[in-house]
């Protein structure tokens, strides 16, 4: 059904920056413009050819009726209703995320509220998720802790409206918009991407590297696909968010599907734009989830102890190994953790000394040893003389 915008505070909100990368990325050219009122502009494919106007600020009193006209003459060339149009413009600028589910409850789309808002919440878990792993691949789920790049993609992402037939969460992220230099293509090809594109990429290459790996579990019972994409990004959380978003109305399949920001196209072969996790492919996940968390690293533990072995002793060494002897789950134990400089300086110290250190990692219990993994924060306290001075200096719990 073909619609027309007709409400005056509608016309009057669209933002003509959007309005000029929407007639970009559909292949219209600006051939005159006059600064601060209006742009004039033409698309050389069209069969009949069409000025169109676009009003540059909101301010002037006919700036609605132009935007209406420039809607008008859209949709005479696309024929399409201009609210599909307008959707397409505000979204030019952004890379959308749509996680679908299909209820049971009508052709509408309803779903219980509390269900309603568990998903929302795991849609936006898998966007933090895949941005920690874009920061940082080998850690990218410490508690509580989130890198700038990171709290910058989350802030500006952005909560789209459902759609109607399924329930579906749309999530914008407002991508900058690739600058064209007609001088010099190749340099423009090759820019790096923003890490808002890199995000959204890392999330659907994640999301895809978990099915093929349920695919796999399926037909040889071997948990290793699942190891294998921790290597990558992947995590146990990313896991159980999938199997818990799936759990909205469980017998439906999830899916998970993107668009790229027209303003910004991909170069080259991207990720897939659209991932389905069956009920049937959930399984296989569900049960890396029970068999992975044991083997998870516990991120975040704070270690007390003594540097008992020292890998290499010379100062001048870059990275080195050590192992700290402390006390976990009642029993004393070894933990092996390379550090760099000036850490492992700190570490010769301790050893030299006999000094005890405090210090932050992810701790793993391997199948031989125990290892901390991206170790941080280290402490080094004075030598326990029995002195109350020292016991003072020593943390809270320590002494």
């Amino acid at each position: 059904m073909i619609v027309s915008i007709r409400d005056k505070a509608t016309l009057a909100a669209i933002r003509p920056a959007r309005v000029a990368a929407y007639l970009q990325a559909t292949n219209w050219k600006r051939v005159a413009l006059e600064s601060g009122r209006y742009s004039i502009w033409v698309n050389p494919s069209v069969r009949e050819p069409i000025e169109l106007l676009l009003p540059l600020d909101s301010k002037f009193d006919d700036f609605a009726e132009r935007m209406a006209e420039l809607l008008h003459d859209l949709q005479k060339q696309e024929e399409r209703s201009q609210l599909d149009i307008l959707r397409d413009i505000e979204l030019s600028s952004c890379d959308v995320f749509r996680f679908r589910k299909d209820p049971r409850s009508g052709f509408l789309g309803t779903i219980q509220l509390e269900d309603g808002v568990r998903f929302v919440s795991y849609a936006r878990d898998l966007l933090l998720l895949a941005a920690s792993a874009e920061h940082d691949p080998e850690r990218p789920g410490i508690a509580g802790r989130r890198s700038d790049d990171v709290t910058s993609f989350m802030s500006q992402a952005l909560l789209g409206q459902t759609e109607i037939s399924s329930f579906v969460v749309t999530a914008q992220v407002p991508i900058p918009a690739r600058l064209n230099e007609e001088l010099f293509p190749d340099e423009i090809a090759s820019a790096p991407e923003p890490f808002e594109r890199r995000a959204g990429v890392r999330l659907m290459n994640l999301l895809s590297l978990t099915r093929d790996a349920a695919l796999e579990v399926s037909q040889t019972n071997d948990i290793q696909p699942f190891v294998d994409a921790l290597g990558q990004g992947a995590t146990v959380n990313l896991y159980n968010t999938l199997v818990d978003a799936q759990s909205i109305v469980p017998g439906q399949p999830l899916e998970i599907n993107c668009t790229w920001a027209p303003s910004r196209p991909l170069f080259g072969k991207g990720p897939p734009k659209s991932v389905l996790f069956e009920p049937e492919i959930i399984l296989p996940i569900r049960a890396a989830v029970e068999g992975l968390r044991t083997r998870a690293p516990k991120e975040g533990e704070r270690i007390f102890g003594f540097v008992e072995v020292l890998q290499q002793s010379a100062q001048e060494v870059l990275v080195g190994e050590l192992a700290v002897a402390t006390v976990i789950e009642g029993k004393p134990r070894k933990i092996y953790l390379f550090l760099q400089q000036p850490d492992y300086g700190k570490a010769i110290v301790a050893f030299t000394e006999k000094r005890p250190i405090e210090i932050t990692g992810d701790l793993l219990k391997g199948a031989k040893r125990w290892t901390l993994q991206n170790p941080r924060d280290l402490a080094l306290y004075p030598a326990e003389s029995g002195s109350v001075e020292d016991e003072e200096d020593l943390p809270a719990g320590k002494r």
